[in-house]
Order: C-alpha cells, then structure tokens, then sequence
C-alpha cells in the first residue's frame, strides 16, 4: 500500500519491498563508475536523487544492506531484496541525508521519460560503445568533486 502523498512508489522484482517517495528528485543522472556498474550488472546506472526523509517502506519486509565503496572512494551502503537481489537504492556516507534511487525499481509507464537523465556521471568510464545522453551535463568524475 503506497503513502497517500507519494509522488513515486517502487518495489524490487520480486514485489517483496515495496516503498514510496514523497518528493521530486534533486538529481537524474547515469552514473557509469564501475560501483554502479556492478551494482547494477550493466553498462551504467539510471539514478533518482531524494532527500532520505522523502522515502517511506510501506511493506512489511525491509532491504538487506550491502556495505561497499562507491565510486567517490566513500563508504556506500546498497539496500536491495535478499530474494530477488534486486538493487533499490545507495546511501552514501559523503550524503546521508539521500537516497540515490534505481529508476528502474519505480513504477508507472512513464517513469523513465519523466526521470530521463538530465547529468552523466563519471563519462572517463563510459563505454566507447554508449552515446551520451543529448542534453545531458557530462562530468568526468561525480557530483561535488567526487573521485
């Protein structure tokens, strides 16, 4: 059941987490460090940036967290289902105040279009074979110097 004020709800493949999101995203952004690169087991990563506050879990089940170094060298902290495997959301230790969403988890037709990137993040490891996102900031390393 989703939190009547949430602008997006999403949930793992399995549908076993389910949450919500009572906000507009700071930041939409690929992000091709090789963190989000295994992360997502792809070529980059679609992120949504929320503040932490903004994110509920309305189901019963909770993510398991994963810690690890994310692309800036800090520590990141990776929820995803431990049935399904799929990859939710990162906190980072450099932000604890958001949540950096996997835009393929949220729901609605829509979602990808209204969340299209509008960054590309750490493009010195882009794949030669991947264009760049026409419009697109391109930064070679992430948000706010990071590595």
């Amino acid at each position: 059941m989703s939190s009547p004020q949430a602008l997006y709800t999403g949930s793992c493949a399995c549908g076993a987490i389910k949450f919500a999101l009572s906000s507009e995203p700071s930041i939409q952004a690929l992000c091709h460090c090789l963190s989000c690169r295994r992360t997502t087991s792809s070529a980059f990563s679609t992120n949504a940036v929320f503040p932490l506050s903004s994110l509920t879990i309305t189901s019963a089940t909770p993510p398991t967290i994963y810690n690890k170094l994310g692309g800036s060298g800090a520590p990141a902290q990776v929820n995803f289902c431990n049935i399904c495997s799929s990859a939710l959301w990162t906190q980072s230790s450099l932000r604890p105040d958001i949540a950096v969403v996997k835009v393929g988890c949220l729901d609605g037709d829509d979602v990808m279009e209204k969340l299209a990137p509008k960054v590309e993040m750490f493009t010195r490891s882009r794949p030669g074979w991947v264009c760049a996102v026409e419009g697109a900031v391109q930064m070679e390393g992430g948000i706010g110097g990071a590595k």
